[in-house]
């Protein structure tokens, strides 16, 4: 490399090191939005299937039927 071509240098490689952590960058951001949207969505259907066993829980129980109809507690009241 001539002298006229080695201000130049430090220009090219900066470059091409930006443009590597851009493209970096934004493969990470797309791989973890693909993560996070997989394992939350995991989570939420998990939240939802255990909160509806809870929600069924009274109303499937023999000694505490009634539910959310206002009867819970009827047949055992000390429960």
């Amino acid at each position: 490399m001539s002298a006229r071509q080695k201000p130049y240098f430090p220009v090219f490689v900066f470059a091409s090191v930006f443009s590597n952590i851009v493209v970096f960058n934004w493969f990470f951001k797309m791989q973890m939005m693909f993560v996070y949207e997989t394992f939350f969505d995991h989570i939420r259907i998990e939240v939802q299937a255990v909160t509806s066993l809870m929600d069924n829980a009274d109303l499937n129980h023999p000694l505490r039927k009634g539910g959310r109809n206002g009867q819970k507690g009827k047949y055992w009241t000390c429960l």
